[in-house]
């Protein structure tokens, strides 16, 4: 079976436009503080670190490639 993206999305807004007080969503994450105002957030399976720039007190670190 083959999903088109554009097949879903206008369905979703069709059917959110037909019924706007179903339109909510909820979202949950955690986060953990690292050394400094360095932190570590996790929402579903992924983890993204978060961190300030130098200039705030930060290690300002560059993103890690995969």
């Amino acid at each position: 079976m083959t999903f088109r993206f554009k097949d879903i999305f206008n369905g979703t807004q069709s059917a959110l436009r037909n019924a706007p007080t179903k339109a909510v969503a909820v979202f949950s994450t955690q986060s953990r503080q690292g050394d400094g105002v360095d932190s570590s957030v996790q929402a579903w399976q992924f983890t993204v670190k978060v961190d300030e720039p130098a200039a705030l007190g930060g290690n300002d670190p560059p993103p890690k490639s995969r």
